[in-house]
């Protein structure tokens, strides 16, 4: 499924949603980017599932197949490559999160020996 036929946000038949997050990584900083993630104020995990871990629906919902991963690792995320247009000395990575229900969620972000964590709200 292409990155463009899913829309603005997809729905799932559950009761989260699926949304299309790009993160950003300066070329300067060298090594593999993982994220995963949790909410703060429930017991959700988020999913980053890719297009063969999902069957389309209808034309706003997915519907998951097999087991989807709790986590995204991007070897080698500073290399261009990914069919992404990038600005000079940045690289883009599209990635699809599934957020389980509204809430707080935390990332946690680790790249080249560092840890980020940063929390955002999903209405």
């Amino acid at each position: 499924m292409s990155w463009d036929s899913l829309g603005a946000n997809v729905l799932t038949p559950y009761s989260g949603r699926i949304s299309k997050t790009i993160w950003i990584i300066n070329t300067d900083i060298k090594g593999d980017l993982r994220i995963e993630g949790r909410q703060v104020d429930g017991d959700g995990i988020l999913l980053f599932p890719k297009s063969h871990d999902m069957h389309r629906t209808s034309e706003t919902s997915v519907e998951f197949v097999g087991k989807v991963s709790n986590f995204i690792l991007i070897q080698n995320a500073h290399q261009k490559g990914d069919g992404m247009h990038s600005p000079e000395n940045y690289q883009y990575h599209a990635v699809l999160v599934y957020y389980p229900n509204s809430g707080c969620y935390q990332f946690k972000v680790d790249l080249a020996d560092k840890v980020v964590e940063m929390v955002i709200e999903i209405e």
